[in-house]
């Protein structure tokens, strides 16, 4: 955005302009990374970060879980000790 201080004459012989700031919201491809139980071990451990493709971007989980976490700065850590029982019969952990 770009503010402008402006004295009445100069209102008078501008138009006010308003920049619009544009969101881009992207969903990437699945990605599918393998673990062992032991890497999810510790609550709090990053497991894996996911990689910016330009400095501003931020992250965000689609689907809470909990098992993991995404951070704005793309670290995916361990929410919940990793308990290969509850997972299902896939071991997966679909984070979106």
């Amino acid at each position: 955005m770009i503010v402008q201080h402006l004295s009445h004459d100069a209102i008078n012989q501008h138009s006010h302009r308003r920049d619009k700031r544009r969101v881009t919201r992207a969903v990437r491809p699945t990605k599918r990374i393998e673990f062992t139980e032991t890497d999810g071990d510790t609550d709090g451990k990053i497991v894996f970060q996911l990689e910016k493709e330009t400095d501003r971007e931020t992250f965000k989980i689609r689907d809470e879980n909990i098992w993991v976490g995404v951070e704005a700065n793309g670290a995916v850590r361990v929410k919940k000790k990793w308990d290969y029982e509850e997972l299902g019969p896939e071991k997966t952990i679909d984070f979106g």
